[in-house]
């Protein structure tokens, strides 16, 4: 009985030093009346190595919009942190406790709203990460209403969320990499026919 039980935690360690890995994960809010979207910031560090848009809502209705009207046209950067969830198991109807912060919660973000209830509607874009993906890739941007999101396709990469000035343009293109370096706005505009009215978040050191 006693080599059993021992079979059996050995078989469980695994997932335990997999689960022990992951951290809380971080999500980028953005978004307005007409919809809320969160985005996970993938990492390949933390064991957050998915790409993955939600559409959300908060259950509380008046944080809910609260939240959306300071989102409204803003570039602020807003987060989620989460309770320790597999990302990848997220549905659309299930329900996670998250701290609502103003700013990132690794760099001076202060929390706004302690506890809040999220509520998953859809589920927009989910795939996990491939570490040994080609660093030849052109940059690919898919739209999402007035947003555009990079895709993650090598490695190292970067994180890019831009928000239009309307929902107009390509829903989806490509154009020139050039290494780890930010698009010109120029650029960006030519590439998706839609003109931008800012960056919501950019970041190339956590997909390292």
């Amino acid at each position: 009985m006693r080599r059993r039980l021992l079979l059996l935690s050995l078989l469980s360690l695994p997932q335990l030093v997999k689960a022990q890995a992951r951290s809380a994960p971080v999500f980028l809010l953005f978004g307005g009346p007409g919809a809320l979207y969160a985005y996970l910031l993938p990492s390949y560090r933390n064991g957050q190595a998915q790409q993955l848009l939600c559409r959300i809502h908060l259950d509380e209705a008046s944080i809910d919009q609260a939240l959306r009207a300071q989102l409204a046209g803003s570039a602020a950067v807003w987060t989620l942190e989460g309770q320790a969830v597999l990302p990848e198991r997220l549905a659309p109807g299930e329900r996670l406790s998250a701290r609502v912060l103003s700013g990132h919660p690794a760099r001076g973000g202060s929390v706004r709203w302690h506890s809040a209830t999220v509520v998953i509607d859809e589920i927009l874009q989910q795939r996990p990460l491939s570490a040994a993906a080609s660093q030849d890739a052109p940059l690919s941007y898919q739209r999402y209403g007035n947003f555009l999101i990079k895709e993650i396709d090598s490695r190292p990469d970067f994180i890019h969320v831009v928000q239009l000035e309307k929902p107009a343009g390509l829903s989806r293109f490509s154009l020139a990499r050039h290494g780890l370096l930010q698009p010109d706005v120029r650029s960006l505009e030519a590439a998706s026919g839609a003109r931008i009215r800012a960056t919501l978040y950019f970041d190339n050191t956590d997909l390292q």
